[in-house]
């Protein structure tokens, strides 16, 4: 699922890691969400939830922050086709957990089917 949502004058917006990214803090999936010129994520943690000093408000990661951490954590270098990271993470079903310190890269397990 890649998410291309249009603005206000109608100019397309591009989030390439839309529906692949979960809340470290929270495990809800991360909004896309554009500020300053560009893409980014975040997460408000059911934004009424209860809150505590261990609990951040919101983490919000910008896409060209996650796209080197993405790269530390797949021990690969990203940079140059973030795109087609995002193409074999969605491929392989791998679920991208975030929390303000890192990334962590979670690939489901297979189903077991009993005979």
């Amino acid at each position: 699922m890649r998410s291309d949502r249009p603005n206000q004058n109608n100019e397309a917006r591009e989030y390439l890691f839309a529906g692949l990214l979960r809340c470290g803090v929270c495990s809800r999936r991360m909004d896309s969400h554009w500020v300053h010129g560009r893409p980014g994520y975040r997460c408000r943690h059911g934004h009424t939830g209860p809150r505590s000093e261990h609990t951040p408000a919101t983490l919000y990661l910008r896409e060209d922050h996650l796209i080197t951490r993405l790269g530390h954590a797949l021990h690969m270098p990203v940079a140059a086709s973030p795109s087609r990271v995002a193409a074999q993470l969605r491929a392989r079903r791998t679920v991208v957990v975030c929390t303000a310190d890192g990334v962590s890269v979670e690939v489901p397990r297979p189903i077991l089917r009993a005979a």
